[in-house]
């Protein structure tokens, strides 16, 4: 109850900064096929409620689909209280050599990288066109919670111990944490992990 109070304060303050209505905003919540009567809807459905996510072209959401580090970057943003100023702030920096395609997620790729949440991939790079993996996606969510700073030991088994001993996939079952994440769980990662206050 607490985490859907906070989604629909942060959705309501979304509304306030795009100069919608909530009877708009909630007419408009038609939701993929593919979810509705899914393990995925309410995840997904909430996300799409506070716009941290959207439907693919055909409009479906396609919850099996990996997930890429591009995408990834912007999901986690969106689902935080990182105001457009922000984030339009954060698209004139260069941090990153390999932007210049994804000018649409640049803004997010550098805050998350600002707020300490993501990392490079080495020689200046952030590979976003790449999928991520769900030792990635643990990773960034824990990040968040505990406002940037890293976890000690040796990646990534010190984040996948830490998200095991507190039960962060919850319904969520990782067979392989090196495997592509898809967008579904990611998905339900978020809704179950992240708290829009957790931006910073």
């Amino acid at each position: 109850m607490r985490k859907m109070k906070r989604m629909c304060t942060l959705l309501l303050a979304t509304l306030v900064l795009t100069g919608g209505s909530v009877s708009a905003a909630f007419a408009a919540g038609v939701y993929p096929q593919d979810i509705i009567n899914t393990t995925y809807f309410v995840a997904v459905s909430t996300l799409m409620d506070i716009r941290a996510i959207t439907g693919d072209d055909d409009g479906l959401f396609h919850p099996e689909k990996p997930i890429t580090r591009a995408e990834c970057s912007a999901l986690l943003a969106r689902s935080t209280n990182n105001k457009e100023i922000v984030i339009e702030e954060a698209a004139k920096k260069e941090y990153f050599s390999d932007l210049d395609d994804y000018g649409w997620v640049k803004g997010y790729i550098n805050r998350c990288y600002e707020n300490g949440w993501i990392k490079g991939s080495g020689e200046g790079r952030f590979d976003p066109g790449d999928d991520a993996t769900y030792a990635e996606v643990i990773t960034m969510l824990i990040r968040v919670k505990r406002r940037g700073g890293e976890l000690e030991g040796s990646w990534p088994r010190n984040y996948i111990e830490y998200a095991t001993m507190y039960n962060m996939p919850g319904d969520v079952t990782i067979k392989d944490w090196n495997a592509p994440a898809a967008k579904g769980d990611v998905a339900k990662l978020v809704y179950r992990i992240i708290d829009p206050a957790d931006a910073f």
